[in-house]
């Protein structure tokens, strides 16, 4: 007798989604049948539930129905650890080689241990066992791909390019995406497949520049058009197609509970965040208008503001970028600049970026609730393209930020609560600092560019052996993966009482005014900028080193939020203002009040000599607050050198700083209380006035290259910047947590310290902040100036002020109770000081000590301390009998008043013999074993 077929029956569902029925869950029965070729009766069958590891979830003997010839059987599906199941059976002793899988879909969890994903298709077999004990627990399923790999192995995944075609229309090869058309040669300007379009657009603009110019938007439909974006997010037919794709994709991959869906990776209004006018097409501009009718209700109150003189709504068309250039060098260098109708198109299309992704996500909660939608390939924040990053992070559940010009500290500051996966590409050992600077800034996940390339591959697809990639990089993934990043998300993130301001018309004022200035072509700059090297870029990144230099840490506050009274910054007590040229009335309000209550702003250069809508103003909006008077013009042309002059300040010695000033015509009016306390010439270069309660601080200095001169720690401008910063915190009652003496270098420059903390307790992390990656791409950079002094193991002193009971969390080293430790900080991982107001004195595994296989384990980890602890984190790693570590069995525990409870579900099929369970807690690092011995299951 054989068995001919086994079938499932699907369980029945009342809801709108037929295709759920092909998705079992979590506790729902599994009954079926196994179909006899013919008469008689089976002297024994066995029917076995399987899971895609091999172990042994279920047996039955089933039940015979022997008028329809088939066994009838039964499972309560309670057993499995991941989604990929199947039916096997046995006659008679005789296997059938028969396979029915099937998917238990896990249920919902909330997102808070670190998953790594490979972006990359291994095949089916032994590979995904490899990638997992290196850490690696996914990878990607790609649109409309199958899945069956990634089911079967057990894998985690999160779906790519979900729906590309509308918002990355312009970053995709001509015909297809990650395929150039057969026999296409390099294109336009050597680009490859990918850009071909877009650098066939800018050439045709260019033509028609040259040939038509001055072209007017207003006035020319034909250059219009050339304005008009393919496959524009505010055309309806656009968005229901592209809902409609994106909602079936939902439904097709939903079962296997995918950790996120990408919408879209590397997307944008146009390439990127490559410089172009999208977008004038019809719907654009109804929208556009209406926009503009709400903000300015009557037509000559825009009028106004833009200098324009429309007669009607119907006939508004805000400035192109050439023709707001044209009337910016056509008023004289006296002439007002006044950028408002240009800014509010940016802004425009800006929220037209993030409406497109956030109704793309609202549309599919519809179909799965609990889904997390992302967008993927985040530029830095940019002028073009939709990357204003006070928008974005309101746009998507899971952000992919590309580690550009401070995308991370933004994010993280922003929405701390949003999971972020950084991106990694390449085997360069620096990258294993990048691991811990992603994982150190709130990090959820991180993506491995791994399309088997020589220097992408974890392992050989051939013979299996892992790559220098994988050993290089996988003992740093297990251990954030084992209780680090779970640990940061049971506690708080704790920064100093620091903000800097995140102003978008600000980096919109600089671009703009750079390129009236320079005279170079705008629509020549590249996407990342990396040829144009925005100043706005290089400012806010100057100033987050220079913060993280005095071991200080910070949190940027949203332009959006100041304007719109949403932010008081009462949490605060130091402001800092990186070129905010930029203010609207209500920030400079909120600015002068916060001062006035007993902040600390510090400012430098062009401080709001510009409103919210980037019109010149008469007087910049904080003048009165600094007590000076800036010059009216965002110029960007260096001074003479600064000297010291007047009463000493923040170690400014008489002499040269070696810094240059930014506005050679600012002076203090002879009315005014500030005080010069280094000038170049006559001109201030640091004035400091007291305002309320508070203090004001204008540095009318270039900062912008601090981000590489902090290397040269002998520099009198990098001591001098230092001193400035760590003085004016001083005074505004601000403390580093850790004084850090540096036997290496002889200064604590290029190092960032990372605070979590919860009540009594608290983690001081370390790490070499030295600049490893380009500004303005990824990858990594092998400047000779940062590889070098700075990029090697220091020898340290670390001062706390008092004494606690004090860790070496990654050694497990318990140093007493102590106000000061002496410590390495290696050059790529991080040193991590647990401070506790109690000791832990021991910790204790308890389970059974035989236990029957098939059965679930269930026991406990206590910490012994001198008093009630704060939540600690505890890694439990599983061994089976030949001591191979069983990740599908570990996991992170978290320890309510120092006791966690924890659950191992054996199979009935696990080897029998001692089992070793090792826990370790993360806080402190002490580690313990229990031996449990797997016995048969009872009779």
């Amino acid at each position: 007798m054989k068995a001919v077929r086994i079938t499932l029956v699907r369980p029945s569902r009342f809801q709108r989604h037929e295709r759920d029925r092909d998705f079992f869950h979590v506790g729902q029965k599994l009954r079926g049948c196994v179909w006899l070729d013919g008469p008689g009766r089976p002297k024994t069958c066995e029917v076995r539930w399987l899971d895609a590891r091999g172990r042994l979830c279920g047996v039955t003997a089933g039940k015979l129905v022997a008028a329809e010839r088939h066994l009838a059987f039964e499972f309560t599906l309670d057993h499995s650890i991941v989604p990929g199941n199947r039916i096997e059976c046995s006659i008679d002793g005789v296997d059938q080689g028969l396979r029915e899988p099937f998917i238990i879909s896990p249920p919902h969890e909330p997102w808070l241990d670190l998953h790594t994903f490979t972006w990359a298709s291994y095949p089916i077999g032994p590979i995904y066992d490899q990638l997992q004990a290196i850490g690696i627990d996914g990878a990607i399923s790609y649109k409309m791909s199958t899945y069956e790999a990634i089911v079967e192995s057990g894998f985690k995944c999160y779906v790519d390019q979900a729906c590309p075609d509308e918002i990355s229309t312009y970053h995709r090869p001509y015909l297809q995406y990650w395929e150039a058309p057969a026999g296409e040669e390099q294109g336009i300007a050597g680009a490859s497949g990918y850009l071909q379009r877009w650098r066939a657009l800018q050439q045709q603009y260019k033509r028609a520049r040259k040939a038509a110019a001055p072209l007017d938007v207003a006035e020319h439909v034909h250059f219009r058009k050339l304005l008009w974006r393919e496959h524009c997010p505010n055309d309806p037919g656009v968005r229901k197609i592209a809902f409609e794709r994106f909602n079936e994709l939902v439904k097709m991959k939903m079962g296997i509970r995918p950790t996120f869906l990408n919408m879209a990776d590397e997307p944008g209004i146009g390439d990127q965040a490559a410089p172009f006018d999208f977008c004038y097409c019809n719907h654009c501009m109804r929208l556009f208008r209406q926009r503009m009718e709400a903000r300015y209700g009557m037509l000559d109150a825009m009028n106004a503001a833009w200098g324009t003189d429309y007669q009607r709504w119907i006939d508004v068309f805000p400035l192109s970028t050439d023709e707001t250039i044209r009337r910016a060098k056509a008023g004289g260098a006296k002439a007002p600049y006044n950028f408002a109708s240009w800014n509010d198109h940016r802004a425009f299309m800006d929220d037209t970026f993030v409406d497109f992704f956030d109704k793309m996500r609202q549309s599919a909660r519809q179909f799965w609730t609990f889904g997390l939608y992302s967008h993927g390939g985040n530029q830095a924040p940019n002028v073009f393209g939709g990357w204003d990053f006070a928008k974005i992070v309101h746009s998507a559940d899971v952000l992919i930020p590309y580690n550009i010009a401070g995308n991370d500290e933004v994010i993280r500051s922003l929405a701390p609560n949003l999971p972020k996966c950084s991106p990694y590409f390449g085997d360069s050992p620096l990258l294993r600092r990048e691991l811990w600077h992603g994982a150190l800034n709130w990090d959820l996940g991180f993506i491995f560019w791994d399309a088997n390339e020589e220097h992408g591959r974890f392992f050989d697809h051939r013979t299996g052996k892992p790559t220098k990639r994988a050993k290089l990089f996988g003992p740093v993934i297990r251990e954030i993966h084992a209780g680090f990043t779970r640990q940061t998300r049971a506690w708080r993130r704790r920064d100093e009482p620091i903000a800097i301001l995140y102003s978008q018309p600000s980096w919109r004022a600089h671009w703009m005014t750079e390129v009236v200035e320079s005279g170079e072509d705008w629509i020549d700059r590249d996407s990342g900028s990396e040829n144009a090297k925005p100043r706005h870029q290089a400012i806010r990144v100057s100033w987050q080193k220079l913060i993280e230099d005095c071991q200080v840490n910070y949190r940027y506050v949203s332009y959006l939020d100041l304007d719109g009274g949403r932010e008081e910054l009462g949490d605060f007590k130091v402001l800092v203002l990186p070129e905010s040229a930029a203010l609207s009335d209500n920030e400079a309000n909120a600015i002068r009040n916060f001062v006035a209550r007993g902040g600390t702003v510090i400012a430098d250069n062009r401080c709001g000599i510009l409103d919210g809508n980037l019109i010149q103003r008469d007087v910049g909006a904080l003048d009165d607050v600094f007590g000076v008077r800036q010059s009216t013009k965002l110029g960007h042309k260096n001074g003479r050198v600064a000297r010291r002059s007047g009463q000493p300040f923040a170690g400014i010695r008489a002499g040269s700083l070696t810094i240059n000033i930014a506005d050679a015509a600012l002076t203090i009016p002879d009315d005014s209380d500030a005080v010069a306390h280094a000038a170049a010439g006559r001109t201030p270069a640091v004035v400091v006035r007291n305002y309320g309660r508070g203090r004001a601080i204008l540095l009318n200095l270039d900062v912008t290259d601090y981000r590489w001169t902090r290397y040269d720690s002998g520099a009198k401008s990098v001591q001098v910047l230092q001193g400035i910063v760590r003085e004016a915190i001083a005074a505004a009652g601000v403390e580093p947590s850790v004084r850090i003496t540096d036997k290496t270098t002889g200064t604590a420059t290029a190092i960032v310290v990372h605070q979590y903390a919860a009540a009594r307790a608290k983690w001081i992390c370390m790490l070499s902040n030295v600049t490893s990656r380009r500004e303005t791409g990824i990858g990594v950079a092998g400047a000779a100036a940062i590889v070098g002094t700075f990029d090697a193991d220091r020898k340290l002193v670390v001062e706390f002020g008092f004494p606690a009971h004090t860790y070496l969390a990654r050694e497990g080293k318990y140093l007493g109770k102590v106000e000061r430790a002496d410590a390495t900080l290696s050059s790529f991982e991080p040193l991590i000081v647990a401070r506790l107001d109690y000791k832990v004195n021991s910790i204790r595994v308890r389970c059974d000590a035989r236990h029957p296989a098939g059965e679930q384990l269930a026991g406990t980890v206590t910490l012994s301390t001198t008093a009630v602890p704060a939540d600690h984190v505890i890694r439990l790693d599983v061994y089976d009998p030949d001591g191979t570590w069983c990740h599908w069995y570990s996991k992170n525990l978290v320890a309510k008043a120092g006791v966690a409870a924890f659950d191992i579900s054996f199979a009935l099929n696990d080897p029998r013999g001692r089992w070793k369970l090792a826990v370790r807690d993360v806080v402190t690092g002490l580690t313990a074993e229990k031996n449990c011995r797997l016995v048969g299951p009872p009779a």
